[in-house]
């Protein structure tokens, strides 16, 4: 997601492997300000620019709200979704099913949103970049998540956005043909502490198959940036994913990439994407599901958080800070809980509102 600059500097420790670079986009397309390279000709006109507007803060990349747009329908195979042992609509989201309990105030019970997080929890493909933990065999974070149901006309659709609230950005693996200096924090390849990609699966329970089955997707690609075309839905996850267990509707798998952590559909995808193809998932060698294990990582809602802000660490990581917090309902910049606030990202309370609905 897009970064936003404080002061200087970025974290230690970042991954640089020079890249082979394709043939660069025209000059009529190419972005004045991106996390990859300016085009030469275009280098003056930045420098004039960059006093007067941040780079890839706040740009919109997609609509606040978005409707599951695929009807769901009884074609496909008996065998697509997911059983949740114990949920189905009517106990998750009836107000008089017995013993429901809704603390956060949004018409469904949070044992069933629990459930249902830790059933479609995405299977990630990752890179052992500066931001990988060794010692939790995945990308250093705090993986937290979201469930909320919405009406589709007659449809009850529940969204789960899933926060890995990732310690570090470690940049690009490279920084393109000419690099630049830092004029201005986080536009081009450079890094930040705080990295607060998400992605969000709509699923809904069919009554036929008496299972629960993922409509869309949305991925997060530097999203509020020159680059972010990616940062989209998928209405029709079927003709792009591949998915956990081989289990069509289930649980998708997404490619993140190396340093920046976009995420995409496929390996193919994530080479081709950014500026001039700056992504890359070559280096993909791990994978994982999204860990869904305390009730703590569910932040409930906007209107009754489960706990506004929060310190880290729920998994004993001790590459955060002591003392520092992050938040999700509160618009605060993310840093990771590095304690730096040097440049961090984009503040989650933002993304939650634009891109989820919340």
């Amino acid at each position: 997601t897009s970064p936003v600059a404080a002061n200087h500097g970025n974290p230690e420790g970042r991954d640089a492997k020079p890249r082979k670079f394709g043939v660069l986009f025209a000059y009529e397309a190419q972005p004045l300000c991106s996390r990859g390279v300016v085009n030469p000709m275009n280098r003056s006109l930045v420098a004039m620019l960059v006093v007067l507007a941040a780079c890839g803060r706040d740009a919109t990349t997609a609509p606040s709200f978005v409707l599951a747009g695929t009807p769901l329908t009884d074609r496909g195979s008996a065998a697509e979704g997911l059983f949740v042992p114990g949920w189905n609509q009517s106990r998750c989201l009836e107000a008089r099913a017995l013993g429901k309990w809704d603390p956060d105030g949004d018409t469904m019970d949070n044992r069933c949103e629990d459930a249902l997080a830790a059933a479609f929890a995405p299977g990630l493909e990752v890179a052992r970049d500066c931001n990988y933990d060794p010692g939790v065999g995945r990308q250093g974070g705090e993986y937290y998540y979201g469930v909320q149901p919405y009406q589709d006309g007659s449809n009850t659709v529940v969204r789960i956005a899933y926060l890995p609230a990732y310690y570090w950005d470690c940049g690009s693996p490279s920084q393109g043909p000419w690099p630049l200096p830092d004029i201005c924090s986080g536009c081009f390849a450079d890094g930040h502490d705080g990295d607060s990609e998400f992605f969000i699966v709509d699923v809904q329970f069919n009554d036929t198959t008496r299972r629960w089955v993922t409509r869309q997707v949305f991925l997060s690609v530097h999203c509020g940036t020159p680059t972010g075309q990616r940062c989209m839905w998928y209405p029709d996850p079927t003709t792009t994913f591949s998915w956990v267990d081989g289990t069509v509707r289930g649980a998708p798998v997404i490619w993140v990439a190396e340093g920046k952590h976009g995420n995409y559909s496929t390996r193919e995808d994530c080479d081709a994407g950014g500026l001039a193809g700056s992504d890359t998932c070559d280096q993909n060698d791990r994978f994982y599901r999204f860990p869904v294990r305390f009730p703590q990582q569910n932040i409930w809602s906007r209107a009754i958080p489960q706990a506004p802000c929060v310190g880290a660490s729920l998994w004993g990581s001790t590459r955060v800070a002591a003392g520092a917090m992050e938040c999700f309902w509160p618009r605060h910049t993310f840093y990771g809980w590095q304690g730096l606030e040097l440049v961090g990202s984009t503040a989650y309370s933002d993304i939650l509102a634009q891109y989820a609905g919340w």
